[in-house]
C-alpha cells in the first residue's frame, strides 16, 4: 500500500480506512498549461477561485499526482492491476510508466521543465532515490549504507530529498548537485528539528519540507533561503502542518489537520490561504505550485485516491 510519507502515524490509523476501497480507472482528462504570469495574489485569493480537474490513471486503480510543470506535463504513482505501485510521466494525456530495473515499487515524486523525473524505489534493501532523464535511470549516490529519498527536481538539476543512515534513526533533509550528495544539515540546526525532510526546491535553491522536534509529536513545515528558515504552522492545524511544494516566487503548498480532515493550503510570507478543497474530497493533499498559478496534488474522493490540478478560475 503506497502511503503519504510525512503523516504521523496516529493520524495514519485514523486514514487507513480511505485507502482500502475499489476504484475505476476513468479516461484521463488532459491538462492544458495555465496562462504564463498567473502567479497567485495571496490578498485576493479565495478557496473558491479555483477549477480542479481529476486525473486517473488509464490503468489503475489508485492515482497520485506529485508534481505538474509549466507545460501541464504531471509525475506521480500509481497502482495496477497486480497490485504493483509504479511512477508514470503524462504528456498530453499519452502515460509513460516510471519503474526503477529491478524494483519493488517506484514511485515518481519530482519533474522540473526539462522533463527530468526523480523519485524513490525499493530494491528489497530499502528506499533508494533515483534519477529518470532521456529514457535513462539514475541511482542517487549517498555514503554506503545510506538509504535516501529524492522528492524533486529544479530546472537547473538539483535535487532534494532525504537520507537516513541504515534502516533506524530520523530522516535529515539532503540536496544532490551536480551528482554530489551534500547533507542540508543547516536545516536541522536552525529548527532543532529532530527529523526533517525536504519535498520540495524551486530554481532560486530554496527549499520546503517537514519537520519533528524534540518531544513535540507534531510535524510543522518550513521553509529554508536565503540561509534562514521560516516555520510553517497553519492556526488552528492539529497534529500537523507539512509543505510540499514551492513556486518560483515563495508561494508553498502543503497540506494540515483541521480536526480529523486533512486539507490543503497555500501559504506567502505570512499569509495562509486555506483551505484548498477538491470539492467531494475527504481529503485534499496540495503537494506541487508552478511560476504559472497551477496547483497540483491527490485526493481522496468516494474512498478512491485520484489525482487533481487546480487552475485559477
Amino acid at each position: 500500500m503506497r502511503l503519504p510519507a510525512c503523516v504521523p502515524c496516529a493520524s495514519l490509523v485514523a486514514l487507513l480506512p480511505l485507502f482500502f476501497f475499489p476504484g475505476c480507472a476513468d479516461t484521463p482528462t488532459d491538462v492544458e498549461p495555465a496562462r504564463p504570469g498567473a502567479e497567485l495574489s495571496m490578498a485576493s485569493l479565495a478557496p473558491g477561485d479555483f477549477t480542479y480537474t481529476v486525473i486517473r490513471h488509464p490503468e489503475g486503480d489508485r492515482t497520485y499526482v506529485n508534481r505538474i510543470n509549466t507545460r501541464g506535463e504531471i509525475v506521480g504513482d500509481f497502482r495496477d492491476a497486480t497490485g504493483r505501485w509504479d511512477g508514470f510521466l503524462a504528456r498530453s494525456g499519452q502515460y509513460r510508466r516510471i519503474s526503477f530495473p529491478g524494483s519493488n515499487w517506484t514511485y515518481a515524486y519530482g519533474l522540473n521543465e526539462r522533463g527530468d523525473v526523480v523519485g524513490v524505489y525499493n530494491d528489497g534493501t530499502g528506499p533508494r532515490g533515483y534519477l529518470y532523464t532521456r529514457g535513462t535511470y539514475e541511482r542517487l549516490n549517498a555514503p554506503e549504507g545510506y538509504q535516501t529519498r529524492a522528492f524533486d527536481i529544479n530546472a537547473s538539476g538539483t535535487i532534494v530529498g532525504s537520507y537516513r543512515p541504515g534502516s533506524t534513526g530520523p530522516w535529515q533533509p539532503a540536496m544532490w548537485s551536480r551528482g554530489v550528495f551534500v547533507p542540508l544539515s543547516a536545516i536541522t540546526d536552525l529548527l532543532g528539528a529532530s527529523m526533517a525532510e525536504g519535498f520540495g526546491i524551486n530554481g532560486h535553491g530554496a527549499v520546503v519540507g517537514h519537520y519533528t522536534r524534540p518531544g513535540d509529536s507534531k510535524m510543522y513545515g518550513f521553509v529554508y533561503r536565503d540561509a534562514g528558515v521560516t516555520t510553517l504552522n497553519v492556526p488552528g492545524s492539529g497534529s500537523m502542518s507539512c509543505a510540499w511544494g514551492l513556486g518560483e516566487q515563495g508561494h508553498a503548498v502543503g497540506h494540515y489537520v483541521d480536526g480529523t480532515v486533512i486539507r490543503g493550503y497555500l501559504w506567502q510570507d505570512g499569509s495562509y490561504a486555506t483551505p484548498l478543497d477538491v470539492p467531494g474530497a475527504t481529503l485534499t493533499w496540495p503537494s506541487a505550485f508552478t511560476s504559472n498559478g497551477m496547483i497540483a496534488g491527490y485526493a481522496i474522493i468516494g474512498g478512491q485516491a485520484v489525482g487533481f490540478v487546480a487552475t485559477r478560475r
